[in-house]
């Protein structure tokens, strides 16, 4: 799943995240910690990020391809509150 940002969005820096709406941010896997298996890893300016077996293949994919792996995020209450993947970009 891949998330489009619209081209007018004001972005906004909260710690090192990024602010593309309300409740979703951007962040790079270098911003929180380069993950290398699935579970809960920090983000910058608090919390916890849940990883998945897919991201991780996405992560793999991305910089074997010589592209810096990104990630739309946004919290969930389903995680008590803490951060969930929401789209992926590739960064050139």
């Amino acid at each position: 799943m891949y998330f489009a940002v619209r081209r007018d969005a004001v972005w906004q820096t909260r710690g090192r995240m990024t602010t593309i709406r309300d409740n979703v941010f951007r962040v790079s896997y270098h911003e929180i910690g380069k993950p290398t298996y699935h579970g809960f890893v920090d983000v910058p300016g608090g919390g916890k990020l849940l990883i998945d077996q897919g991201d991780i293949r996405y992560i793999r994919e991305a910089t074997a391809d010589g592209y810096e792996p990104t990630f739309f995020i946004s919290r969930t209450t389903a995680l008590g509150n803490d951060y969930v993947v929401v789209g992926r970009q590739w960064k050139a």
